[in-house]
């Protein structure tokens, strides 16, 4: 028998701060802050159950940038699969790019050939500058 999957006020509102945010990255702290901000009161507690609960459901991914201690929470795009992937996270702003495409096939069967290496791309990153905050810089 297949659960009933419930979207509460505080599922929605913590998707709808992902949305808000475009592909940025967010801690439990940050949303908890930015709900604070947007009026909504919410514990860190009720934060973390829904982030599970959202991440069961495949709407959230939950990365473990740089291998730290803190997790991240990004929101799932429809052709998103974050095990057969690396990520690009910038620097600057905390955007996540899913390197997902033909290239990531063709760079893992050299490094293979090449090197005799396995990539495991889960929680796997490149860190570096996006496009759009390499635009700001230039400005400055």
């Amino acid at each position: 028998m297949e659960r009933k999957v419930y979207q509460t006020k505080f599922k929605t509102l913590i998707l709808d701060c992902f949305k808000n945010n475009g592909n940025k990255t967010m801690t439990a702290i940050e949303i908890k802050d930015y709900l604070n901000l947007q009026g909504t009161l919410i514990n860190l507690a009720t934060v973390y159950r829904n982030l599970k609960k959202l991440v069961d459901e495949k709407k959230l991914l939950k990365l473990n940038i740089n291998g730290s201690p803190t997790y991240c929470y990004q929101i799932v795009k429809d052709s998103c699969n974050s095990s057969e992937h690396l990520h690009l996270r910038c620097n600057q702003c905390g955007k996540i790019i899913h390197l997902d495409c033909d290239f990531m096939e063709i760079f893992k069967n050299h490094v293979l050939k090449e090197h005799d290496f396995t990539i495991k791309c889960k929680d796997s990153v490149i860190y570096g500058i996006c496009l759009d905050c390499q635009k700001k810089n230039k400005k400055l």
